[in-house]
């Protein structure tokens, strides 16, 4: 993330009172609902289906202002902490449902079904800003390219884009049907893809708002969404069990693959473009080839309750994160398909994971309402 050599002082008012979330004993019934669909069949998610993303392309577009944007300045990683569990962020008063890194790990975002996204100074663990605009859960959250700007989809049926200095909303996207499950920005910064429950994938103008592309295919809602790391396609997953390769110039479909036997959680681009990760509700995380669209490898979660929720690729392409609903991070050898490492995330239901662009630390969060920071092995 682009940020001055004041940004301390920028950050350091959080701002105003938590947005009123649903009554308790509503969240109560709806949750327990949630939980027993998953228990029974692991087709439903709790938080009410929240979904994310982790679009973190590398490439800045400043379109907020005519001065370009400073150089990174990179928080420094204390290699000698330990591995494991190294802090937390707490505040939300709901689950998390999505999280993710600035580009030079100084900051870190996190949005909630509380309706609220907040940032975090990763150093000192401390709330920087708080952007409250949603009248619904937050679906999915992410920084732009140079992150200077902050992308969110909410089950209002909204996209929003915020500036990260002043929590101020720039722009109001409406469009889709029915709740929007996810949002990303383009490698550019100047679009942004959405994907929600009225199974349409949409291509938006990041500065005017405008609807460029609609891609419909899928038959069920969609849960991930990510633009290729040279913004020419757009990749979609489903509760339908699929996912789908978009053409943007053509704006047709340009490979299907199927092989999951139940809904695609989350889906990922490896940092070449060449590849792509997915996971799924029947326990499995799969590797598939972009250009033929056949499986590479896949490999089986085990133990427990191996309902993958979300997938993620390191910045080199070597490793996976995911996160099930076991109470486990795990952290995988892409090329073999071998767990290296597993984390107690100590809460049951875990529902997004994020790597830091280093590929040294991971941001996870859940229905226990806390961001965790975990330093990678």
């Amino acid at each position: 993330m682009a940020i001055s050599r004041d940004s301390r002082a920028r950050y350091s008012q959080s701002s105003g009172p938590n947005h009123p979330s649903l009554s308790a004993w509503l969240q109560g019934i709806v949750r327990a609902a949630l939980i027993m669909a998953v228990l029974i069949c692991g087709t439903a998610t709790p938080g009410a289906f929240l979904y994310s993303t982790r679009s973190q392309p590398a490439h800045p577009a400043w379109w907020l202002s005519a001065e370009p944007a400073e150089p990174l300045q990179q928080c420094p990683a204390d290699d000698r902490l330990p591995v494991g569990a190294v802090g937390s962020f707490e505040g939300h008063t709901d689950w998390i449902t999505s999280v993710a890194f600035s580009l030079n790990g100084c900051l870190a975002l996190s949005g909630s079904s509380d309706d609220t996204i907040r940032l975090w100074g990763v150093e000192d663990r401390k709330e920087r800003r708080r952007f409250v605009g949603h009248t619904r859960p937050i679906t999915s959250v992410c920084f732009s390219p140079d992150g200077r700007r902050v992308l969110s989809a909410g089950l209002d049926k909204t996209i929003r884009l915020w500036t990260t200095e002043s929590g101020k909303q720039i722009q109001l996207i409406k469009g889709h049907l029915r709740s929007v499950t996810v949002a990303a920005f383009s490698p550019d910064g100047l679009q942004v893809v959405s994907g929600s429950n009225d199974k349409s994938v949409r291509v938006w103008d990041a500065a005017t708002g405008k609807e460029l592309r609609r891609f419909e295919g899928h038959t069920n809602r969609i849960t991930q969404v990510a633009f290729s790391p040279q913004g020419r396609s757009v990749i979609s997953s489903s509760h339908d069990g699929t996912m789908l390769l978009w053409d943007l110039s053509e704006g047709k479909e340009l490979r299907r693959f199927e092989g999951h036997t139940k809904p695609v959680t989350g889906v990922a681009f490896s940092p070449d473009g060449r590849l792509i990760l997915s996971g799924s509700t029947d326990g499995t995380m799969r590797v598939w080839d972009v250009e033929s669209g056949k499986e590479q490898r896949r490999w089986k979660v085990q133990q427990g309750l191996s309902v993958v929720r979300a997938v993620a690729f390191s910045p080199d392409g070597s490793r996976a994160l995911s996160a099930s609903f076991d109470q486990s991070i795990r952290l995988w050898d892409v090329s073999k398909g071998v767990e290296l490492y597993r984390f107690d995330a100590k809460t049951p239901w875990i529902t997004d994971v994020a790597f830091s662009q280093d590929g040294k630390f991971a941001l996870s969060g859940g229905g226990d309402k806390i961001v965790r920071l975990w330093k990678l092995p």
